[in-house]
């Protein structure tokens, strides 16, 4: 599917997937210090080859309203997506059902994949309710 770009305020930095909380915190404290307008689910996006929980390049972001006060962006690519329903903690699964379906469709990775958390615990406690989409951003394999 063909994504489009979404400002962003991102935090990127060396981190274990336990100080997400602590991560989001300091860049929904910028925003609102900046005064600047969420808009839409947050997310974050993995820079490392390999997923290392307690250590990873990872980009947390909350999507802008508009470009101002954005310091990078998301989206705007060609991109497999799948829809993860349920906890995080099978989010593996579905990582690896799409690159599965990514390999088996003549499709290579282009760039960092990256989730938005679409319905989290926020809205329901229940994890069976919670929603992630998944992004790859893929191009045709040559040859």
């Amino acid at each position: 599917m063909e994504t489009s770009e979404m400002p962003v305020y991102g935090l990127r930095q060396h981190m274990a997937v336990k100080d997400f909380g602590t991560a989001f915190g300091t860049i929904f404290e910028q925003v609102a210090k900046d005064h600047l307008q969420p808009a839409g689910p947050t997310g974050a996006r993995y820079y490392d080859e390999e997923f290392d929980r307690e250590d990873s390049d990872i980009e947390v972001f909350i999507p802008l309203a508009t470009k101002e006060g954005a310091n990078a962006s998301v989206g705007g690519m060609t991109c497999a997506k799948l829809t993860h329903n349920g906890g995080y903690s099978t989010l593996d699964e579905s990582y690896a059902r799409l690159v599965k379906w990514i390999e088996e469709n003549g499709y290579q990775t282009t760039g960092a994949p990256y989730e938005l958390y679409v319905k989290t615990g926020y809205e329901n406690p229940n994890p069976a309710t919670w929603e992630t989409d998944i992004y790859f951003p893929v191009g045709k394999k040559q040859g």
